[in-house]
């Protein structure tokens, strides 16, 4: 999969798909105030700064820089697969 095919991927995620957080990523989304419309603002108008697949997982693993709803600089780190159906919220976190 190309970088412009995931990003295109993510963004009908952000619109219309399903974000599954993992153990981890729920922490981080409880811990740094981020629900799931900001998740799906980054995904829709975010940009991917770094990507690769990851065989032991057979998905992609993505690092996304984008902003919540109000505005605040965030970094989202997802797993998707070729699918496309579903993201998993490994982490998110708050850059400068």
């Amino acid at each position: 999969m190309t970088k412009e095919m995931l990003q295109k991927c993510l963004r009908e995620i952000g619109k219309y798909g399903w974000i599954d957080p993992t153990l981890h990523g729920n922490d981080m989304m409880s811990e740094r105030s981020v629900d799931m419309s900001d998740l799906q603002n980054v995904l829709t108008n975010g940009k991917i700064q770094e990507f690769e697949y990851d065989s032991d997982f057979d998905n992609y693993k993505c690092k996304i820089y984008g902003q919540s709803i109000d505005g605040d600089k965030l970094t989202f780190i997802a797993a998707v697969n070729d699918s496309c159906q579903t993201i998993r919220c490994i982490s998110v976190y708050d850059r400068e």
